[in-house]
């Protein structure tokens, strides 16, 4: 090919489209999948527990966009064997977003609800020391979560990781969200 048949390829419109279209699909396959949430798990205080003591886990959601509506049907917590890789836990305890028990939770002896706080009306709400203002009509804070406490005497000796999974939106819209946190806890004699 002569040199002036490279350089009138490079010129086309249609050359320059496919690689405009090429940096920009790189581009989006280079930023990763989009999350709704940014996820938090974390065992309050110390991660090795004697058998039968109880132990408080923090799970955390934040919404990314504050104005972003994401409606949560239930949430789904698991202490899985370090090494188990089939999801299926020693623990699976599924509940609503208000904390009420769906399944399972055998062993968890509290679940308390931090944060949500849906109103309707002039609403404002204070939560760890952030002041909330939302105007008049429905409100809720974009930052919520929930301590577990489960008693630890229900698990051999060993080490666990920990898990949840929120389940999110309706009909065509479901969403699944995970967070996994390796060695979570320690379970000693």
């Amino acid at each position: 090919m002569n040199r002036k048949g490279l350089m009138g390829i490079v010129k086309s419109p249609k050359f320059l489209g496919v690689v405009l279209s090429l940096v920009i699909l790189g581009a989006l396959i280079a930023a990763g999948p989009a999350s709704a949430f940014n996820l938090g798990l974390r065992v309050v205080g110390d991660n090795y527990a004697e058998v039968g003591e109880a132990v408080k886990v923090e799970i955390g959601m934040k919404l990314r966009d504050g104005d972003q509506y994401i409606p949560v049907r239930k949430i789904d917590f698991r202490v899985i064997p370090v090494g188990s890789y089939n999801g299926q836990g020693d623990l699976n305890c599924v509940f609503d977003v208000y904390g009420e028990v769906i399944d399972g939770c055998y062993g968890v002896t509290n679940i308390i609800q931090r944060g949500v706080n849906v109103e309707f009306g002039e609403g404002r709400a204070n939560f760890l020391n952030s002041s909330y203002n939302f105007g008049y009509g429905y409100g809720i804070t974009d930052d919520f979560g929930y301590r577990l406490v489960f008693d630890s005497g229900l698990y051999g000796v060993g080490d666990y990781d920990g898990q949840f999974i929120i389940y999110a939106g309706e009909g065509q819209e479901r969403r699944i969200f995970s967070n996994r946190l390796r060695g979570m806890m320690h379970i000693i004699e």
